[in-house]
């Protein structure tokens, strides 16, 4: 499940991982 949001150019990806936490990435173009 990956939520992607887009805020300022900058792109954030929530992530749920395994063990049901969430981590965030971010992507700056």
């Amino acid at each position: 499940m990956d939520l992607k949001t887009f805020q300022n150019g900058i792109f954030f990806i929530t992530v749920q991982t395994e063990n049901g936490k969430f981590t965030k990435k971010v992507v700056i173009n």
